[in-house]
């Protein structure tokens, strides 16, 4: 039996084709990107308005952080799409080191 057959507080997930935790996953999607999907797929099947508050609060979230001076670099920027490492470019590159010295994994 998988975790995906199993649901914890409700069904809402339940009868979807593909459910959005495995949509997210195999796209390589963010935090952010994915509490949007999560949210937009259930609002109609379990809080109403409120997840779609929730959507709206995260999507202007991720314009906050997206537009930002400085942003600090996701693990996610780092691979490519088919899920081979890579970087977008050496200021890429270089800005994830930077990020990483300031903010280490713990």
């Amino acid at each position: 039996m998988s975790a995906l057959d199993t649901q914890v507080g409700g069904e809402h997930y339940k009868d979807m084709v593909i459910q959005p935790v495995e949509f997210i996953q195999k796209n390589r999607i963010g935090f952010v990107e994915g509490n949007i999907i999560k949210y937009i797929c259930r609002w109609r099947a379990k809080n109403g308005l409120e997840d779609l508050h929730k959507v709206k609060h995260y999507i202007d979230l991720l314009i906050d952080l997206e537009t930002e001076a400085v942003r600090i670099p996701s693990e996610f920027d780092l691979y490519n799409r088919d899920g081979t490492k890579g970087c977008i470019n050496e200021a890429s590159s270089a800005a994830w080191d930077a990020a990483r010295r300031e903010h280490p994994k713990k």
